[in-house]
């Protein structure tokens, strides 16, 4: 019954914690580009993949301080709390604009950049309150990293002890629970950010990030909390770092002596024939068992194939940047022909200026990933990978992680040609000495509103794109993650 209980709190955790990270990632470049701040398109998706990369890279750090000095579950505790300062003062900054115009208190301390003409693209730190806004991005992002570094092992904490299949089980429903939080936050609060208000988005993604804390904090009595016993960085730094003192031991013995002895000749031609980590094992005079080494030397093999993912991750997160861009220049509203045409008369070429429909938020088109999961993943798991099984063909997780890439150049491919289509959509006419077909969008937040120029052509276009994105996950992602489970349970016996 505790078992049940601390594993339905996790995934409660993890649901309302991607909730908050999809709300925040989801709508960042958009929160930045417009109204008040007005940052340009190149350095807000900048600070987009600074705040993603510094996520994942303080992962690593998040790991060794829990495991080393504070433990699992206080180390989410500590990640709670970084987290929840970095949204709060985010709060701040995305405080409506009154209905003067004039801006918020914050805005006092962070006074806007003078720029030397409209021709000058400013660097990121020219940006308008560049400085609060990064320290703010960085404390969240150190937050969610120790997060990510620690909710995962501390999931298989709870079923350590449990049969194959209930481990797979829960793992499968943390996978669920991390694409339910997804879907709120880019399905719900990222509408309510674009076309109402940041700060009433962010302000609910706070608020299910503080109900997370709750549940994680209320499930204390039903959890399995170990105390730090030893990072595992720290253990394979210390096998390596053990083979090379015996190894070059060994070399100056040889130097030394200038005699040939049978035994260790023996020794010194069974290691050429294996690994130089083989040196750290008690039978070739290191300090650690057989198994020990061995775990290190299969996770070497791990570490190269998560290499391989890195191309991959990278065309993966253009669907939180340079996707989002190039939708917000794209015709937002759900129905064709909602544009009324207004002539200029000075050029003799037309704009149009969009009529009232109801609009799409831009961060919607993830959710063609987030349901392509839902949809693919249970067909997969459960019809297809079963039936390759019954034929007698393995589908590895290799063939899995390369057709996902296949799908990942597919979706960039995509994405280039409708690029293509929308440049020449808002073509230049050097005859009429202007753009044409063009709309005057706008993208309503109470009290802010930005108007500007975009492509008359439906953002629907992108579909495509975001499809072949999902379905590569579907192989190459999911993969990727379940070699990360399976790492997070023999973490524990390493």
């Amino acid at each position: 019954c505790k078992t049940r209980t601390s594993c339905a709190a996790i995934l409660i955790v993890e649901a309302c914690e991607r909730i908050a990270f999809y709300s925040l990632l989801g709508n960042l470049v958009l929160f930045l580009n417009e109204n008040p701040l007005h940052w340009n398109a190149y350095n807000a998706s900048s600070l987009s993949f600074y705040f993603l990369g510094l996520s994942f890279i303080t992962s690593l750090l998040g790991g060794l301080i829990a495991d080393t000095l504070l433990g699992r579950f206080k180390g989410l505790l500590f990640s709670f709390l970084i987290y929840v300062i970095g949204y709060f003062f985010l709060l701040f900054v995305a405080a409506p604009v009154h209905k003067d115009g004039k801006k918020n208190v914050f805005y006092n301390f962070c006074p806007n950049h003078t720029r030397n003409s409209s021709m000058h693209i400013p660097n990121l730190f020219e940006e308008n309150c560049s400085l609060p806004i990064f320290f703010i991005l960085t404390t969240a992002a150190v937050g969610i990293g120790f997060f990510k570094a620690n909710i995962i092992p501390f999931g298989a904490d709870q079923v350590q002890n449990n049969s194959p299949v209930n481990i797979r089980s829960f793992f499968n429903w943390f996978y669920l629970a991390l694409n339910i939080g997804a879907f709120i936050g880019l399905g719900v609060l990222t509408f309510i950010q674009q076309y109402f208000s940041f700060f009433y988005g962010f302000a609910a993604a706070l608020g299910t990030l503080a109900l997370g804390f709750l549940v994680f904090v209320a499930g204390r009595c039903c959890y399995k909390v170990s105390p730090p016993n030893g990072s595992v960085l720290i253990n394979i730094y210390q096998i390596i770092n053990n083979a090379f003192v015996n190894r070059r031991k060994c070399k100056q013995k040889r130097i030394t002596f200038n005699s040939y002895n049978s035994q260790l000749d023996q020794i010194e031609d069974n290691l050429h024939k294996k690994s130089f980590l083989d040196y750290s094992k008690v039978r070739y005079g290191g300090r650690f068992h057989d198994s020990l080494v061995n775990d290190v030397k299969a996770l070497g093999k791990v570490f190269i194939f998560f290499i391989a993912l890195i191309p991959y991750w990278m065309v993966y997160f253009q669907m939180e940047t340079t996707f989002l861009v190039q939708g917000l220049h794209m015709r937002l509203s759900m129905q064709n022909g909602t544009a009324k045409v207004l002539q200029n008369h000075n050029y003799n070429c037309t704009k149009a200026s969009e009529v009232n429909y109801p609009k799409v938020a831009v961060a919607w088109l993830s959710l063609c990933d987030v349901l392509l999961i839902f949809l693919i993943l249970p067909l997969m798991e459960k019809v297809i990978y079963p039936w390759f099984d019954s034929v007698g063909y393995s589908f590895s997780l290799t063939q899995r992680i390369t057709t996902g890439m296949i799908f990942a150049v597919l979706a960039m491919v995509a994405a280039g040609v409708v690029e293509l289509f929308r440049l020449q959509t808002v073509y230049y006419d050097p005859k009429y000495q202007c753009q044409c077909h063009i709309i005057e969008q706008t993208i309503g937040t109470l009290g802010q509103h930005d108007q500007f120029y975009a492509a008359d052509m439906s953002i629907f276009y992108q579909v495509p794109q975001y499809a072949f994105l999902g379905i590569s996950e579907v192989f190459a992602s999911v993969a990727g993650k379940k070699q990360t489970f399976d790492l997070s349970i023999n973490s524990i016996m390493l």
